[in-house]
């Protein structure tokens, strides 16, 4: 598969202030837009964070860090912890900065999508592959289209569904009988090829490494 990843504000704020529970001073925050910027331009997507108890404890530190964020292209995304009873606290937080996500491929095409209709087929892949890569910048994915990277899930829309649970929680999807990734197939009728053509997929503010003599 392709990985792409996100620099965590939560590890960001332990790195500069181990486990205390008080504000960053100004030095600090700024040690902490730095780690930020510089995971950017190490290829991370943007900046996540994990709430609970009604949202973060210094808002103000997740506000500047998603700044710097933002001044690289990279977005915000955060995953809502107190599974409802603060989360409409925690979610006006996030909104202020991003666009939440939700659920897997397949229980959204099999569930959200044919069973219980919220939603239609195309809008639900377009909301799996080109709306994501266009939020995210990543130009060479999203698309069917020459010159872009072949990343291709081909599926029964009569049959696909989750498959995965806390008991199964590598099982594949059904209805899913063939994947190809950058071009190559890694799922063949339903078994995995044991092909591994994935490669890190870069943010927006990747700068690659200059050799040095």
């Amino acid at each position: 598969m392709n990985v792409g990843s996100y620099v965590s504000a939560n590890q960001v704020r332990q790195v500069v202030l181990g486990y205390e529970t008080r504000p960053a001073s100004s030095q600090e925050l700024e040690r902490m837009k730095q780690l930020v910027a510089r995971s950017m331009e190490e290829g991370a997507l943007g900046l996540v964070t994990r709430f609970e108890s009604g949202g973060p404890e210094h808002p103000e530190e997740i506000v500047e860090m998603a700044r710097v964020v933002a001044s690289y292209g990279g977005i915000y995304a955060s995953h809502i912890g107190s599974e409802g009873f603060q989360q409409e606290k925690e979610i006006n937080f996030a909104v202020r900065l991003a666009e939440e996500d939700y659920a897997t491929n397949a229980r959204v095409l099999g569930y959200y999508a044919r069973q219980q209709q919220v939603l239609t087929l195309e809008d639900a892949i377009r909301k799996m592959t080109s709306l994501p890569a266009q939020i995210l910048g990543l130009r060479d994915r999203g698309l069917v289209r020459e010159g872009l990277a072949a990343d291709l899930g081909v599926f029964d829309p009569a049959k696909v569904a989750e498959a995965n649970s806390f008991g199964r929680p590598k099982a594949y999807a059904e209805g899913v009988p063939y994947v190809l990734v950058n071009g190559v197939i890694v799922m063949d009728a339903g078994t995995h090829t044991g092909a591994r053509p994935g490669r890190p997929v870069y943010g927006t503010g990747y700068r690659r490494s200059t050799p040095t003599n």
